[in-house]
């Protein structure tokens, strides 16, 4: 209702909508319509005053991007979005490899080796980088995710880390990732009840090492 008298305020004084100040609540509520129905957004602006679609992928371009990369801000985000839906009791994570069709990638940085991104300086140097045959792509994504052990409704997995790997990656190289991730989300205040996987045998040793170590 806000943003509705706000409009005929501005209308009676014969402004237009440039400039327009949106309640935050329901800038957030339009930005989450938008996201799941540009189709119903079109049909809400028909009758409140709501952001455009151009207007909402600006501001949705200006956003902090996620990181590709396990780091400290991966962690903080996962807290920080679980604290956004109330959510206090331990969590669950799991762990699950996809296959992949090999290939590298650019958006500012080089995506799909198993070393991680790589960024490039100069734009020029992006073919030579992707035919590198010494830069090793990877078969495989090795996805972590946290979910609620009691099923909630609006609550979907959240990615931790998608790394690649390949298809000989073993144990002892993935060890280092697995108790990044799960350190780092005791270290938050992020509780864990439990850990799943598929029950490969390269997942399984890791949980015996883990749990020697």
């Amino acid at each position: 209702m806000e943003a509705a008298l706000k409009k005929v305020d501005q209308t009676e004084r014969g402004k237009g909508m440039q400039n327009f100040k949106y309640a935050p609540a329901f800038d957030e509520f339009v930005a989450i319509l938008y996201s799941h129905s540009p189709h119903t957004h079109t049909w809400l602006s028909q009758h409140f005053p709501a952001r455009t679609h151009r207007s909402l992928r600006t501001q949705q371009s200006h956003a902090p991007k996620l990181p590709v990369e396990i780091c400290e801000a991966t962690f903080t985000w996962a807290k920080q979005y679980l604290e956004s839906l109330n959510i206090s009791d331990p969590v669950a994570i799991a762990c699950d490899d996809t296959k992949l069709f090999s290939s590298l990638g650019f958006a500012i940085s080089l995506f799909g080796a198993i070393d991680g991104p790589r960024e490039i300086l100069d734009i020029k140097n992006v073919r030579e980088y992707m035919n590198d045959s010494n830069i090793t792509k990877g078969t495989k994504v090795t996805n972590t995710l946290l979910y609620n052990p009691i099923p909630l409704p609006g609550f979907a997995p959240i990615i931790i880390a998608a790394l690649p790997i390949t298809d000989s990656c073993g144990a002892d190289a993935l060890l280092g990732p697995h108790k990044q991730i799960i350190f780092s989300l005791l270290q938050v205040g992020i509780a864990l009840a439990s850990y799943f996987c598929d029950g490969t045998e390269t997942e399984r040793k890791i949980q015996h090492i883990f749990e020697a170590t």
